[in-house]
């Protein structure tokens, strides 16, 4: 019958069509076949027959239950419209959501890519005496979208409208095609070849699945085999028969009567179905699936949604949206864009690096975890301690990769690498579990994981130390009548490389013991060891990867910021004038960016605390001006810009987390507001690194290290005044180097006290002073007492005869020097106090 909807354009509907009452009739490969040549006719095609079919196709279990697992992937994925100039336009993506029309429109798309074509007519309908849009699908039966065509009745092929022609077509009535017959085309075959196998199945379980029921007589008389016959018939549904004593009797059997054959041939059609709908098969291969198969399946239906959204969107934005607009539903020029997909595992895992340093709204937390935050629990001392270690780490690597722009000129400092990659170096945490695991709890230090620390950040340094050899600008050359111009980065004074190695092994040894701390009380508040491992890698996550990669980008800035600064100080007659600049990228922090383009004298005192870096990550640098390039600069204006960012938030935070300073002068990489545990704690820290002994580094007891030494100690023939007088100077002061080129200054009144007099006997071993720290057995660093800071490098260099010990102390202005040398007292005392502390070689 006629449906007699309107719309208050035509008054009737534009598109009418017959309702016909459809018989379901035994579709099989036959009929497909028919089907199909009948849509592909040249001259005539008939699609109805073929819509059919596929309406049978979608009765399918799998099939439903596969497109619906692909199509909800679309369905609960948020979307937003986009103004021209890019920004959401929150109230008509807000109105959309909640209208009908738009699930409407998404599974309508999403069935034509199935069906083959799709066609919508809009209609104005009241509901509860208010005028409404609506709109539905037209009856695939009624259209033939390869020459345009619509049937009032799909059975007369005679009487049809030429659609696309209509004044409605594009307004009232939208059309979407996919170009092809529809990927259900390629699921008739398998779907009719499961049902046939399932109803064969079924017979053989009819049959071979009840046994038959067996009844052997010998008598004659009608009466009494009637009798048995309808008793036979009313015991139930199984196979029976009623024969004479002298018979036999047996079922003939095929190549297999257990259904297997059926079995294996089901499983393949709906491997078929599932690739065809999904990419895979998800979740139902129960005897031969797996973990890792499923994550593929996975990825692969995610590339399919991929597709259709993207399908989606291109039907939203080219069809719908311009409809939507000239019906008032939606308003001005709108893009449709689906919100790009989260990896909710790789968010939460940011969020918790976010955790201890920012506040984090917890609705937002609620919304995109599902995880309600009620109050703030209390805290465990273990959760203060690791809380009190998180505070001081400040800022981490949440800036991207400085990409230098093309053209940006190649000045001195500019040569940023923040995010670089890890060395292999670097500590394992799985190996740190295993030692918090042997230990119950209780390890006391894990030298592996400090020394692969400290090796990991002094590589960072020395890469940024080794720099590059770059020009300057060729305008700069020019001006000064220079021809190509290059400056080799480098620092010369030994000294100061020394003081920033033995700095990064203390921040080292304090980190790892602070991991160490952690992963100790981890173990001890976990009921069992697999949340102990649970808890123990996000721990070290955190300490191996978040912070470690942001310790050893700082490296790597100092290192060159260092060798920066002694290279413009070098030129500083040439250029006496120093730039402040920025990557000028969206990363720097707006207070950095206002100091960007900052010119000073090289020698004005303000450098010395705004000398970049200036906080975790910070990839600022400063670029050598000469007189000719600073011509009108009034740098009294440029000093208030200094004072104005050191009256700033961001200058206090950065002081407060040891930046402010100048690391090329100071010759630390990581200050005293830097190191994992500060303040009231650092005695006990101090107390409990000090007191690490070979034991704890597994090392082999004094008498049997002892064992390695190959001759005696060297006896000096000479004079001490005239070995002093051999030895190299270093700013005018005597000089012995190590086996790493660490400089050791002798100061002669020390000299004189150690080889005059009482100790005089000294001046015996000055040749073994030299042997022993130039290829020492061991290498000590430690404090003059329990408590203090590790400043003394003790060398021990076993002999034959006896084992030296050299030891030079780092002073006040970061300069090594030689403090005494001695044979080591053999008492287990004794060797104790000079085996102990940091093992930083051996």
């Amino acid at each position: 019958m006629e449906n007699k909807n309107t719309n208050s354009k035509v008054g009737k509907r534009v598109l009418p069509w017959t309702a016909k009452s459809v018989s379901r009739v035994r579709q099989d490969i036959r009929s497909w076949n028919n089907a199909l040549n009948i849509s592909r006719l040249a001259d005539d095609p008939s699609n109805w027959r073929l819509q059919l079919l596929y309406d049978e196709v979608m009765l399918d279990a799998l099939v439903t239950s596969q497109r619906a697992n692909r199509d909800n992937q679309v369905h609960s994925s948020e979307f937003s419209l986009k103004k021209p100039n890019g920004e959401i336009d929150k109230e008509q993506t807000k109105l959309l959501k909640k209208h009908p029309l738009y699930r409407f429109f998404n599974q309508t798309v999403l069935d034509t890519e199935w069906f083959g074509y799709n066609v919508v007519e809009f209609s104005i309908k009241e509901y509860i005496g208010t005028k409404k849009l609506n709109a539905e699908v037209v009856p695939r039966y009624n259209f033939t979208p390869q020459n345009g065509r619509f049937f009032k009745d799909y059975t007369d092929p005679t009487q049809y409208i030429k659609y696309r022609e209509l004044p409605e077509y594009g307004t009232w009535i939208l059309e979407f095609y996919s170009g092809h017959e529809g990927l259900l085309n390629k699921l008739v075959a398998p779907v009719l070849l499961t049902r046939f196998t399932e109803s064969c199945w079924s017979e053989l379980a009819e049959i071979y699945g009840i046994p038959p029921r067996v009844m052997k007589t010998n008598t004659q008389d009608t009466t009494q085999l009637n009798r048995a016959e309808r008793m036979m018939r009313d015991m139930g549904s199984a196979s029976w028969f009623i024969i004479d004593e002298t018979e036999e009797f047996e079922f003939a059997k095929g190549v297999s009567t257990n259904g297997d054959v059926y079995k294996n041939l089901l499983n393949h059609l709906r491997d078929k179905i599932c690739q065809m709908i999904v990419g895979g098969l998800i979740g139902q291969d129960t005897e031969n699936g797996s973990r890792s198969k499923d994550q593929v399946s996975f990825d692969m239906l995610w590339l399919l949604v991929q597709s259709d959204m993207a399908r989606i969107e291109e039907a939203w934005n080219n069809t719908i949206i311009p409809a939507l607009v000239a019906h008032g539903v939606l308003k001005g020029e709108l893009t449709f864009e689906f919100e790009p997909a989260e990896d909710l595992g790789d968010l939460w895992k940011f969020v918790q690096g976010l955790l201890p340093h920012y506040q984090i709204d917890p609705e937002w937390i609620k919304e995109k975890f599902g995880i309600e935050i009620t109050a703030e629990r209390t805290r465990t001392s273990f959760e203060e301690t690791l809380g009190l270690m998180m505070s001081h780490r400040g800022e981490q690597g949440f800036f991207h990769k400085a990409l230098l722009s093309q053209d940006r000129r190649a000045e001195c400092g500019c040569l940023h690498t923040i995010g670089l990659k890890l060395p292999k170096e670097a500590p394992k945490t799985e190996t740190l579990i295993q030692q918090i695991a042997e230990a119950e709890g209780s390890l006391r230090f894990s030298p592996e994981t400090m020394q692969s620390t400290a090796k990991t950040l002094i590589k960072g340094f020395n890469r940024g130390l080794s720099g590059s050899k770059i020009k300057l600008s060729a305008i700069v050359a020019k001006r000064l009548d220079f021809g190509q111009v290059e400056i080799r980065y480098g620092i010369d004074d030994p000294h100061l490389l020394t003081s920033f190695e033995l700095n990064m092994f203390r921040f080292s040894a304090g980190k790892t013991l602070a991991e160490v701390q952690a992963l100790n009380q981890a173990f001890r508040d976990a009921p069992n060891f697999d949340v102990f491992r649970t808890n123990a890698q996000r721990i070290g996550d955190v300490f191996n990867e978040t912070w470690l990669r942001t310790e050893y980008d700082t490296a790597v800035l100092t290192g060159e910021g260092a060798t920066t600064y002694y290279s413009l100080m070098q030129d500083a007659e040439v250029f006496p004038y120093w730039e402040y600049r920025t990557v000028g990228d969206g990363s720097v922090r707006p207070e950095h960016a206002d100091l960007d383009g900052l010119i000073l004298p090289a020698n004005d005192p303000m450098w010395q605390k705004i000398y970049p870096p200036n906080g975790w990550n910070c990839r600022c640098y400063v670029v050598a001006r000469s007189r000719e390039e600073v011509q009108g600069i009034n740098f009294s204006e440029q000093r208030d810009r200094v004072n104005d960012y050191f009256g700033s938030d961001e200058f206090d935070r950065a002081v407060s987390q040891g930046f402010g300073v100048n690391r090329a002068v100071t010759g630390e990489v990581f200050t005293a507001n830097q190191q994992y545990i500060t303040g009231k704690n650092l005695s006990q820290t101090n107390r409990q690194l000090n007191s690490l002994t070979a034991d704890d580094y597994r090392m082999k007891p004094y008498s049997e290290a002892k064992k390695t030494a190959k001759a005696d100690a060297p006896t000096y023939e000479g004079s001490a005044q005239e070995w002093l007088a051999n030895r190299a100077t270093l700013n005018n002061v005597p000089t012995i180097y190590d086996y790493n080129g660490r400089a050791l200054a002798i100061n002669p009144t020390v000299f004189e006290i150690h080889t005059t007099g009482k100790k005089a006997k000294r001046s015996l071993l000055l040749e073994a002073v030299t042997d022993t720290i130039d290829s020492a057995d061991e290498v000590w660093l430690r404090g003059k007492t329990a408590t203090s800071k590790m400043d003394e490098m003790v060398y021990l260099k076993y002999y034959l005869d006896r084992t030296i010990v050299v030891i030079g102390r780092q002073n006040k202005s970061n300069i090594v020097e030689l403090l005494t040398w001695f044979p080591l007292n053999e008492k287990q005392e004794v060797i104790d106090r000079y085996r102990r502390g940091l093992l930083i070689k051996k």
